[in-house]
C-alpha cells in the first residue's frame, strides 16, 4: 500500500507493507506479524512481538524498531548521518556504515555515531539479528 503522509497502522496478526510517497511520521505496531516500511522519511515508531521488520529510507527524525523476536534489516543511504543505538539480546549486529564508537564494544550492542550523528536511530530485537545497510 503506498501511504502519502503520515502512518498509523496497528494490527493483531497478519503483515504490514506500506510504502510512504511524502514526507511523514510513520508509527505502525503489531502483535503477530513482520512490519515492512519503504521510502521512510520522516519519524518512525515500529513495534512487533513476533516478526522481521524491514524498513529502508532516510531518518529525517528518530527513528525507534523494536521486536520480540524476528531479525530487523534498516537500509539507509549510504551518506546518511545519524546517531546508532542497537541491541540484540541473542543475535547479531552488523553495519555497513562506520560507526564512531561510544560506550562499550560488544556482539550485543552497537552504539555510536555514523558520519558525525544526526537523528536517533533506536534498534533492539530480544532474539533476532541487526542489520545496518
Amino acid at each position: 500500500m503506498a501511504v502519502e503522509g503520515d502512518i498509523e497502522a496497528r494490527t493483531s496478526s497478519g503483515r504490514v507493507s506500506v510504502s510512504q510517497t511524502a514526507n511523514g511520521r510513520a508509527d505502525i505496531t503489531s502483535s503477530s506479524g513482520s512490519i515492512t516500511v519503504s521510502n521512510a522519511h520522516g519519524p518512525l515508531q515500529l513495534r512487533t512481538a513476533s516478526g522481521t521488520v524491514a524498513v529502508n529510507g532516510e531518518p529525517v527524525g528518530a527513528w525507534s524498531v523494536k521486536t520480540a523476536s524476528g531479525s530487523v534489516t534498516v537500509d539507509v543511504g549510504a551518506s546518511v548521518a545519524f546517531d546508532l543505538d542497537a541491541h540484540s539480546s541473542s543475535g547479531r549486529i552488523d553495519s555497513a556504515h562506520p560507526v564512531t564508537m561510544t560506550g562499550h564494544v560488544s556482539r550485543k550492542q552497537l552504539s555510536g555515531r555514523v558520519r558525525g550523528g544526526g537523528p536517533r536511530l533506536e534498534v533492539t530485537t530480544a532474539s533476532g539479528a541487526i542489520r545496518i545497510r
